[in-house]
């Protein structure tokens, strides 16, 4: 999954693609390096990001993938929590929408999830930020589930929904490495797992490096990730990660 940010301030990439023709530019890249899904955001998740209002939102997003899709065959996934920026970009053609706040935010984006009949992929977030966690991995879990059974609920159909503990989500950077030590736990829940940690601050912590400079911490979990059960990998970085997952798919599964 390729990140496509449309956004004044994302942490990594806040800017660089905010014209159409960049963001047209950027995407068709991203394709090209080996994305399998594009997953295009109009406004920024991270910590006291700069709120933007769901027609602008949607707005930003629909432009981009009515652009894509008129080019390229390629799945789309829409990163927001607003069930009105959902829908419209449902109609414009996504397939998945990614809540980062899993129905917690907006509790008719599962509704339209059900509309459209459209894959949701539900993460770990909390309203408001608690960062303190006894356990962090069963928390996680069990806070996790209730989400997925709250989407149950509305007749979302186990088969389109995708799950995220959410990195970085309502959670300090010690409590970030527990939940990927651990990522087979959430294969108990029974659906495929969206991984992102791409380029994110706690990856200082496994090499005392900026992860903004450096993406050796982020390939690391990644493959990780990837071999101990991550279903999809959320990168700005596809190229990099293309290769490394072709060469592991190749040896695992490959018949070597």
């Amino acid at each position: 999954m390729g990140i496509l940010n449309i956004t004044e301030d994302s942490f990594f990439d806040g800017r660089k693609y905010f014209e159409k023709n960049k963001a047209i530019e950027r995407a068709l890249k991203l394709i090209e390096d080996g994305a399998d899904i594009i997953d295009i955001g109009g406004e920024s998740s991270k910590p006291r990001s700069i709120k933007v209002g769901e027609e602008e939102e949607a707005a930003r997003v629909i432009e981009i993938i009515s652009e894509i899709k008129k080019q390229k065959n390629v799945i789309i996934s829409v990163d927001t929590y607003k069930s009105y920026v959902a829908r419209e970009a449902l109609k414009c053609g996504a397939h998945i929408v990614n809540d980062v706040y899993g129905g917690l935010y907006d509790k008719k984006i599962f509704d339209v999830a059900k509309e459209f009949n459209s894959y949701i992929c539900i993460t770990h977030n909390r309203i408001p930020v608690l960062n303190k966690y006894e356990n962090v991995v069963s928390e996680v879990y069990e806070e996790l589930k209730l989400r997925i059974n709250k989407g149950i609920s509305k007749n979302i159909s186990r088969e389109k929904i995708l799950i995220d503990f959410g990195l970085g989500f309502s959670k300090y950077g010690e409590n970030n490495l527990p939940l990927i030590k651990h990522i087979n736990k959430f294969k108990d829940l029974g659906f495929p797992i969206l991984f992102g940690c791409s380029r994110k601050k706690f990856l200082k912590l496994i090499d005392n490096k900026n992860p903004l400079e450096n993406i050796e911490s982020t390939i690391g979990m990644n493959l990780y990730a990837a071999i101990n059960g991550a279903n999809i990998l959320r990168v700005h970085d596809v190229l990099e990660h293309r290769k490394i997952i072709d060469g592991i798919n190749s040896l695992m599964y490959g018949g070597v």
